[in-house]
């Protein structure tokens, strides 16, 4: 990567293109701290971050991957994911959608399954996005999470997440169709990174 420069607010939705293995992975991992070493500052509110504080930062970020991982345990304990946290759960339900999954039931008897058998793969999505959502994260990475979605159900998701407010977001995608609710988007192609117009 070379000659990068984004200036970000809370709460934008930024949206992130590339080919594979163009550098969105390596761009992310810098954005979110995973990579510290790098010609270069990255500031969170004037501060530039270092060892000393970069675990603040990772701590306010939610990153959902393709491959969302769950255990073999109920949709509470999936929500909450072993925090202590104190959030409104059916809120949140509400907000990802998946009351009508829930239906009634009690969340704490709803069970996910081995490798996830007892759901689908949009409700699995949706799992994340309220984990992400319950601890309160002020960044959530979404990080070609739909690829294996039909499209329906992907464009579910998409609403879902461009109704989220407060909350800053990266999507990155390979598909520009699905970064309608962006604020700005960005193609990330022969290691530089270009705004391109909103669709």
């Amino acid at each position: 990567l070379k000659d990068i420069h984004l200036n970000l607010k809370k709460g934008d939705k930024i949206g992130i293109l590339g080919s594979s293995g163009g550098g969105k992975s390596t761009l992310i991992n810098i954005l979110v701290g995973l990579i510290i070493e790098y010609d270069g500052t990255l500031e969170i509110d004037g501060i530039k971050l270092n060892e000393t504080n970069i675990n603040s930062w990772r701590n306010q970020i939610a990153y959902v991957p393709q491959n969302v991982f769950l255990f073999d345990a109920s949709l509470k304990e999936n929500i909450t994911f072993g925090t202590s946290v104190e959030n409104n759960i059916e809120n949140i339900l509400l907000k990802v959608k998946l009351d009508q999954f829930v239906d009634g039931r009690d969340i704490d008897l709803i069970e996910i399954g081995e490798r996830s058998s007892k759901i689908s793969g949009g409700e699995k999505q949706r799992i994340a996005l309220a984990r992400a959502l319950y601890k309160n994260n002020s960044v959530l990475v979404f990080d070609e999470a739909t690829n294996a979605l039909d499209k329906k159900t992907e464009a579910e998701i998409f609403k879902i997440i461009y109704e989220l407010s407060n909350i800053t977001t990266f999507i990155i995608t390979h598909d520009i169709q699905n970064l309608y609710g962006c604020d700005r988007i960005y193609e990330l192609k022969n290691e530089t990174l270009n705004q391109v117009d909103i669709i």
